[in-house]
């Protein structure tokens, strides 16, 4: 499974690679959003954090995601009911 994480600070990507190693991991220190959506284009998971605004155009646009999660304990950044 390809899993793309965003805004994770570089201290901190090793560890999400090294705890998920049976998946293909990727950390962006970057948020997510339409400029640089070509980052996720591949991506089945996401994984983002509270800059990370995911709205319709954004799921639309990563054509083989099948789970978006928050590593915030808010999710009001993301479109729940889309």
């Amino acid at each position: 499974m390809k899993i793309i994480f965003f805004e994770v600070p570089k201290v901190e990507q090793d560890f999400f690679i090294k705890s998920l190693e049976k998946h293909e991991v990727i950390c962006y220190e970057e948020k997510l959003n339409i400029e640089n959506i070509s980052m996720a284009k591949d991506a089945e998971v996401i994984s983002v954090f509270v800059n990370s605004v995911i709205n319709k155009e954004i799921v639309d646009a990563i054509l083989n995601l099948k789970f978006i999660t928050t590593r915030s304990t808010g999710f009001d950044h993301i479109d729940v009911k889309y």
